[in-house]
């Protein structure tokens, strides 16, 4: 069939019928296309980008992604997510700060001798424990945002960065998978516990199992139960860059996070513990920075094996 043939079909966005026949009936126009895949229009025009095809794609229809695929997927991530993205995740990330500042203050008059009777009954049971339990809240509630800005960062590689809405866009993303993202923060500590209990290559797969669980859940938005269903039929097709990529982006971060403590520790020696009111903060955007860099490098891993299985193709700009 000539591609010039191809008409729109009644009830814009749905799948065309399998049979030819019906195909035609339906005004499908000449039949099926070569091939028989609808994902990709004239021209070469990605699916999801200039409103043609399905942007997930059809799972199972393409092939498995290589290690090369992984590199470009976050490469992707990371050029698109900048400005929108990025400005959202930083922002969300910066918000735990709120929470954080009680403890910080406390610290802070504690080294000067600044209202010892407010910092003995405030550093002490009950109060203490508040105050602890604030900062762990602030830090899974900005996890949890964070973790949902995986399908805004989804949208700017398949479909394109316009097609996020803006900062407002990201953020009311975000917003609508924080109840999915919640579930999976929990499900992910515990079984990365249990993993990394047992040895440390185990915790390292159940981390890179659950990262792409989380993915499909947020970005593809299919359950949990299929999640756990596709990401495992996933790292069958592909588990030598999954497992690669993973073994990785960890290492990277451990690098990252061991050579903080040693600055830190190295200057609290030599500073004492004034140093904590200079290094609390420094601390904090290093920690950032690296969070977003391991954010970019598992969605882009997760995003690269589950378009190139879905032969769903980036947007281009």
């Amino acid at each position: 069939m000539l591609q010039a043939d191809i008409r729109q079909a009644p009830g814009a966005g749905s799948r065309p019928p399998v049979d030819a026949a019906q195909a035609m009936a339906a005004g499908w126009g000449g039949g099926m296309p070569a091939g028989g895949g609808w994902g990709q229009m004239p021209g070469g025009m990605p699916m999801g980008g200039g409103g043609y095809g399905d942007p997930f794609g059809q799972p199972g229809s393409g092939a498995p992604a290589s290690i090369g695929d992984c590199v470009q997927g976050i490469t992707m991530v990371a050029k698109r997510s900048v400005p929108v993205v990025a400005v959202a995740w930083f922002s969300l990330a910066s918000s735990y700060l709120l929470f954080c500042c009680p403890s910080y203050l406390l610290n802070a008059m504690a080294i000067f001798g600044v209202g010892q009777d407010v910092t003995v009954t405030l550093g002490s049971g009950i109060a203490a424990t508040c105050i602890g339990l604030l900062g762990t809240v602030g830090q899974v509630l900005a996890g949890c945002l964070q973790m949902g800005l995986m399908k805004a960062a989804r949208i700017a590689v398949v479909q394109g960065k316009d097609q996020v809405g803006g900062l407002g866009g990201a953020f009311k993303i975000a917003m609508s998978k924080i109840i999915a993202a919640l579930v999976l923060v929990i499900l992910t500590a515990i079984l990365t516990t249990i993993g990394f209990a047992l040895c440390v290559i185990p915790g390292f797969l159940v981390l890179g199992f659950m990262m792409l669980v989380s993915y499909l859940v947020i970005a593809v938005e299919i359950s949990i139960g299929e999640a756990f269903k596709e990401a495992i039929r996933l790292i069958k097709g592909a588990w030598l860059p999954i497992t690669v990529m993973t073994f990785v982006g960890c290492v990277m971060l451990g690098i990252g996070y061991g050579g903080a403590a040693g600055l830190n520790a190295a200057f609290v020696a030599i500073l004492q513990e004034k140093f904590y009111l200079a290094a609390a903060p420094c601390n904090f955007l290093w920690t950032m920075l690296l969070q977003f860099a391991g954010w970019v490098f598992f969605v882009g891993t997760s995003l690269a094996v589950e378009t190139r299985d879905a032969n769903v193709m980036y947007a281009q700009e």
